[in-house]
């Protein structure tokens, strides 16, 4: 079963240059950047397409920190005030 299901919020991890999906350079606009998935793959486990990139790359279980908090959210807003 995967992690992740769709309409889930997560976190892409920063700076990984290796998955079990695969990698692209394209895929560093999102290092840091909460995403929602939109596809959970039905013929591999931990594999999914996300709405921000509409979809065009896979991404694994290993490119998430997480699901996405709202105290994330506020974490980032707040940075750039400090």
């Amino acid at each position: 079963m995967s992690l992740y299901q769709v309409g889930d919020v997560v976190r892409v991890k920063d700076g990984f240059t290796k998955c079990a999906s695969h990698f692209v350079d394209e895929m560093r606009e999102f290092f840091g950047r909460e995403v929602t998935i939109s596809h959970v793959s039905p013929h591999t486990e931990g594999r999914y397409n996300i709405a921000e990139d509409m979809g065009l790359w896979w991404w694994s279980d290993d490119c998430f920190e997480g699901i996405a908090t709202p105290e994330d959210e506020q974490s980032v807003s707040l940075e750039g005030l400090l």
